[in-house]
């Protein structure tokens, strides 16, 4: 079964495990009755309705998803600073993102050059795997 799995940058720089196409994974998920809104803002809606999972360490709930990975699509996207709170913040400006097919997910690519550090960023990846569940 092909299935569409979200994964974090940050939680795999964390204490995730690392994976390559061809590897056998085994992921704790939350399975998404929604289109998954973070994968939406920052790809588009039709990006937002094939993923169907998010992979996470941190939740106490979730399901268990196994299944050989397919494809890896390293996403990454353009931000913008703006109010928030008594401060500002670099959010992702809705729809900039692109995903590059890789090979290896590997949680410490390479940062952009120091002038637009601060105005794009590496989000995660979009996983393609045959589930076997």
């Amino acid at each position: 079964m092909q299935t569409f799995v979200w994964v974090t940058a940050w939680e795999q720089q964390c204490c995730g495990d690392g994976f390559e196409v061809g590897s056998t994974v085994t992921w704790t998920v939350v399975e998404h009755d929604e289109p998954d809104e973070w994968v939406a803002q920052l790809l588009s809606p039709e990006w937002g309705n094939r993923v169907t999972y998010s992979e996470g360490h941190h939740d106490d709930e979730g399901a268990t998803l196994s299944g050989v990975v397919r494809a890896i699509h390293d996403v990454r996207c353009r931000r913008e600073l703006q109010p928030c709170g008594t401060g500002q913040a670099w959010v992702p400006i809705q729809g900039s993102g692109w995903l590059t097919e890789v090979s290896v997910a590997d949680p410490w690519v390479s940062e952009p050059r120091a002038e637009v550090r601060e105005s794009m960023s590496f989000d995660g990846w979009v996983v393609e795997l045959d589930a076997t569940k």
